[in-house]
């Protein structure tokens, strides 16, 4: 699942992408990067900065990992159009990402990538559940 959320709290959700990509695009000294889903025909891109793709990338293979070990008998789904989740297209970004983050739910075993316009707050109430 992909959810991001623009200005004002506007959000886009990808329930079950059909596949994700980051990466660049231009040459090098000129690169644009980006985080994009695919559901269907529908599609949305989020511009980066490079240093969060390398951070998104260490911390997603710890996360799989440590659920690996937490899940050892749970099938594990790849995206439909695993070739194509290596590419990054032209798509006018829907905004900047200041903040990601990664959310595993026990519940339907999905994992979600949030991409946030604006930085944390941690002084925001968060509701434990």
């Amino acid at each position: 699942m992909l959810l991001c959320f623009g200005g004002e709290m506007e959000e886009i959700e990808f329930d079950r992408v059909d596949f994700a990509s980051a990466g660049a695009i231009g040459a090098p000294g000129s690169r644009t990067f980006m985080i994009q889903g695919f559901q269907g025909k529908a599609r949305v891109a989020v511009l980066v900065e490079r240093h969060q793709i390398e951070l998104l990338s260490d911390q997603s293979i710890e996360f799989l990992d440590s659920l690996m070990s937490e899940f050892p008998n749970e099938e594990y789904a790849t995206p439909i159009q695993f070739d194509q989740a290596a590419e990054v297209y032209e798509i006018s970004p829907e905004f900047r990402a200041r903040s990601m983050g990664l959310v595993f739910d026990p519940d339907t075993l999905l994992i979600t990538l949030e991409l946030h316009e604006l930085p944390f707050d941690p002084d925001e109430d968060v509701i434990d559940q």
